[in-house]
């Protein structure tokens, strides 16, 4: 279960999330839904503990998020999917040629 209470983030003096509070039972499945820019994406890197409010409090099974991988082990039970992968890079070496060869290859 993830329980969030009063998560507060703002950056630029502009509230991202204000006073969020929910709780998510284990094995259900939820959407966050909005529209750009309402703050989906800084709720759920709260919610996953990747973000640390500026006030409030996040806890899955009753352990404060942002401890999660802090505590020596190295385990970290918290999964996430960003829209856009970092550190990805992907480079085309060489020349490649593809389809039908033209009458005067025959």
């Amino acid at each position: 279960m993830i329980d969030a209470q009063n998560l507060v983030y703002s950056i630029h003096g502009r509230r991202l999330t204000d006073n969020v509070s929910l709780t998510l039972p284990g094995g259900e499945i939820v959407a966050i839904l909005g529209p750009n820019g309402a703050g989906k994406s800084t709720l759920l890197r709260q919610l996953t503990g990747y973000l640390k409010p500026d006030s409030g409090r996040c806890t899955l099974l009753g352990k404060p998020l942002t401890e999660m991988a802090a505590d020596g082990t190295g385990e970290d039970p918290r999964g996430n999917a960003p829209e856009q992968p970092h550190g990805v890079s992907v480079q085309r070496s060489g020349s490649h040629s593809h389809g039908q060869a033209s009458s005067s290859d025959a």
